[in-house]
């Protein structure tokens, strides 16, 4: 089927959701995916295994895609810490299409989504209660709620362990172009030893190893949405 169900969910800045499939024993996952993806075109999952398992597929969905077609009823809720929003399950998969109850052994949540910029958005119940067109019961863009016109900022991993991997190899640095400075008055370049000794302080080796920490989520973060987009 088409992506028309995202393209609309793109264009309305609604927060998809990942989800996980497992398959039941015996099932071939590459007809089932197929098959599950022929339902909608809000509802999406990946052709490849997960996790290199033939059993299990990644997927994308919206909101109401995971509603309508599953009775799987879900809603945005505070990251810990406050950083911003997440899925939560109100109700778990309570139903699956026809023909397809054969197939499907569980299915589940992939938290944070790399679809899913950690913003709010939520509709009342009552306008989110159709059960037909994927844009059915939802606003229109001018009279989003308040929540989401004030959506939180993404916290910026990369930048900030970039920040850290600089501060901790900055005394190195001083203490080469002090030693360079030596060198030219003809002394011992002893600031070298100096700065090369107050880098190896554990504060230094902490920050350095926490900006490449931060960097590395930035990484794999821009990897996984890199690979997600919908043509």
């Amino acid at each position: 089927m088409g992506v028309d169900g995202f393209k609309t969910a793109f264009a309305r800045g609604e927060p998809l959701a990942d989800v996980t499939v497992v398959f039941r024993p015996g099932v071939d996952g590459v007809a089932a995916t197929q098959r599950l993806n022929a339902l909608a075109d809000d509802f999406d999952l990946h052709p490849s295994p997960y996790y290199n398992d033939p059993r299990m597929r990644l997927g994308t969905a919206t909101k109401m895609a995971l509603q309508r077609l599953f009775g799987w009823r879900i809603q945005r809720a505070p990251l810990p810490g406050g950083a911003g929003y997440w899925w939560t399950t109100v109700t778990e998969p309570s139903r699956y299409p026809d023909g397809c109850e054969s197939l499907i052994e569980r299915m589940g949540l992939s938290q944070p989504g790399a679809d899913d910029d950690g913003q709010w958005l939520e509709w009342p119940e009552e306008q989110a209660a159709g059960d037909g067109d994927a844009t059915a019961g939802y606003p229109a863009v001018e009279h989003r709620s308040v929540m989401r016109q004030r959506k939180p900022r993404h916290f910026p991993f990369g930048s900030v362990g970039i920040v850290l991997m600089i501060a901790s190899v900055l005394p190195t640095a001083i203490g080469m172009v002090r030693g360079f400075n030596q060198l030219q008055r003809g002394q011992d370049a002893t600031a070298v030893g100096s700065g090369v000794a107050v880098a190896f302080h554990p504060a230094f080796i902490a920050c350095g190893a926490l900006g490449a920490l931060l960097v590395g989520v930035a990484l794999v973060r821009a990897l996984r949405r890199g690979g997600r987009t919908v043509a």
